[in-house]
């Protein structure tokens, strides 16, 4: 469990889902052996778009959020189903973007579930990471997130 002032990574879950519509319905299968989730939350861009001639300094605008990329690092396991279905999602050419949840490690005392995080996202990419001497074989995947994401408080 957490500490009060910060909150452990470690036991923190990916999972990848189908095509379904409805992310918080769909059925996940695990993704094994991460080590690195990187960072996600949508950020807003600000254009000066707005800006006309009798304006006297730049009017900008914000623009919608941009959900942004995720980066998944981790052990490359050849037999892993989460791992397989990320390999697979990469390689299709579609417009249909997987389900991913995010599930955190804070679930309270008799509880279900720490936070999740549920998004939408295509697999730009799923590839081995470099191999050396005494080291250990890895994988990297790039995560387009699309369309605004829902958290789940713990419960």
């Amino acid at each position: 469990m957490a500490g009060e002032k910060y909150l452990e990574t470690q036991g923190i879950t990916v999972w990848i889902g189908t095509q379904a519509a409805d992310p918080l319905t769909d059925t996940y299968t695990q993704i094994k052996r991460i080590k690195s989730i990187g960072e996600f939350g949508g950020e807003a861009q600000v254009s000066d778009e707005a800006t006309c001639l009798e304006d006297t300094a730049k009017e900008k605008v914000k623009k919608m959020i941009d959900p942004g990329q995720l980066q998944l690092s981790g052990n490359h396991i050849p037999t892993d189903p989460g791992q397989l279905l990320l390999k697979a999602a990469a390689a299709m050419e579609t417009n249909s973007p997987h389900n991913f949840k995010i599930v955190n490690n804070n679930m309270p005392s008799g509880g279900s579930h720490g936070d999740i995080f549920y998004s939408k996202a295509f697999v730009l990419s799923h590839k081995r990471t470099g191999l050396e001497v005494d080291g250990t074989q890895g994988f990297q995947s790039t995560i387009e997130l699309t369309g605004a994401a829902t958290e789940v408080e713990a419960a």
